[in-house]
């Protein structure tokens, strides 16, 4: 094992000269032997060791026996430690919809990493290429591409993985030879857990028919990651050549990639806004992308715009410029191409309309139960109207929001009103107050020509 982590080490510049290693401590096998190695090689290294551990709470005594082995571990072996303790973990997982395997690793990274910043250290942990075999198989089973299948990397930023080339058989080797004594949690042991299976129940028979599995993975996984590393960088290259000025994206230029960098050119620009670059995220904005117009809602608040072949994103999107037009009989030119129509006509209702176009009924207003000055505009907080045979009044909100009208489209939906308030909605018709009926002997009809909500 010690060869091996050496060699690591040195492979990938783990732990250069004069560098402080905070090493995440659980008091497991893997964890005792890193903070064993590293204290022991640490004149060899030329570096310092430190520890943390991290109580989760979540298996009563069990937890306290843990903490209470590290401590006595690290004062036996003269390493700093610190300890922080996770308060309502179970309860914060449940309320934010993640299991609690998830929430307990972030909050696990969240302390390592803060210490270590204040530190000026890296973090060490002691994923295995057991570990790394394990992660392989579970995302091979839940559908990956080449960041999945190459397992765990050796080093993610300021986190380094020094038993990542060995083990868990010669992990436990090198604690009996060295008289090292580890806890074992009890969770481990559950094949509750997806990974648990794997560990106890795949993959120890994938080990006797490919005895050699142990050999090849390394190989396997450095030449998946140099795949991974080299698209990577051709894909940041991609969208670098596909940004324009104002920090929008040219979404034919993404469109045309070859389809190996394009879903990671999607992943690169979601990643540099510091938005997640989820596989769900990328491959939404993936399948629109070659749409003429879209806008998705890729998390709470924020939002992918393509538009004239132009793509951007927005942490809250932006409203139409409001406008306001006084109306009366004639044509007025509207944002988007867009012509609002309004006919006055002098005649029955049912003599004239009718045999007109039936399709102007829901959009014909008496003309004489209008109140004061007509003005077309966008939709305001709080305006209502009550639809002629709807019977209940309600807010235009909730009314777009029942036909399902995209958020971002609804500003654009003009809608006219009187001195009383709004008298209709284009695509939605008329208020009762004011529609035209048999006793009407003026109407005024209101059309949208166009636009997206055309009613002509």
């Amino acid at each position: 094992m010690k060869d091996k982590a050496l060699a690591a080490i040195r492979q990938y510049g783990m732990i250069p000269p004069g560098a402080c290693v905070l090493v995440g401590v659980s008091g497991g096998a893997d964890s005792v032997a890193l903070l064993h190695f590293l204290q022991r090689s640490r004149e060899q290294l030329g570096c310092t060791v430190v520890a943390a551990h991290v109580n989760h709470g979540l298996r009563g005594e069990e937890s306290d026996r843990d903490e209470r082995f590290v401590r006595a571990l690290c004062e036996r072996l003269g390493v700093e430690l610190a300890v922080t303790h996770l308060q309502n973990l179970a309860a914060g997982a449940k309320a934010s919809g993640r299991c609690l395997e998830e929430a307990a690793r972030d909050a696990r990274y969240r302390f390592l990493e803060e210490k270590a910043r204040k530190r000026g250290a890296q973090v060490a942990t002691a994923h295995t290429m057991d570990d790394s075999i394990e992660t392989t198989l579970f995302h091979l089973a839940r559908g990956t591409g080449l960041r999945g299948l190459r397992g765990i990397p050796p080093v993610r930023g300021k986190i380094v993985r020094p038993l990542i080339a060995c083990t868990r058989r010669e992990i436990e080797a090198y604690c009996a030879e060295n008289g090292l004594d580890y806890v074992t949690d009890s969770s481990n042991l559950s094949d509750s857990y997806a990974r648990n299976r794997i560990r106890h129940t795949v993959l120890p028979p994938l080990r006797e028919v490919h005895p050699g599995l142990d050999s090849v993975y390394p190989r396997m996984a450095a030449r998946l990651a140099a795949d991974e590393d080299y698209l990577g960088q051709a894909a940041a290259a991609a969208v670098q050549s596909c940004r324009r000025m104002d920090g929008s994206w040219d979404a034919k230029g993404l469109a045309a990639l070859h389809p190996a960098l394009r879903y990671r050119a999607l992943s690169v620009i979601l990643a540099g806004r510091g938005w997640s670059a989820s596989d769900v995220q990328a491959t939404l904005l993936l399948e629109h992308l070659r749409s003429e117009h879209f806008v998705l809602e890729l998390s709470a608040g924020r939002y992918a715009e393509l538009r004239e072949g132009v793509l951007r994103l927005y942490e809250k999107m932006p409203r139409e410029p409001g406008w306001e037009l006084r109306v009366g009989p004639g044509e007025f030119a509207l944002s988007g191409g867009r012509t609002a129509v309004l006919t006055r006509i002098n005649c029955k209702y049912s003599e004239q309309i009718e045999k007109t176009d039936r399709k102007l009924l829901k959009n014909a207003l008496d003309y004489d139960k209008i109140y004061g000055d007509l003005v077309l505009r966008q939709r305001r907080e709080g305006d209502k109207i009550r639809l002629c045979g709807r019977g209940v009044g309600k807010t235009l909100k909730k009314l777009f929001q029942e036909a399902g009208v995209p958020a971002d489209e609804r500003q654009r939906i003009p809608v006219l009103a009187d001195g009383v308030g709004v008298v209709w909605v284009a695509g939605f018709g008329c208020d009762e107050r004011v529609a035209a009926d048999a006793s009407t002997k003026t109407a005024l009809t209101v059309q949208i020509a166009e636009g997206n909500y055309n009613e002509k």
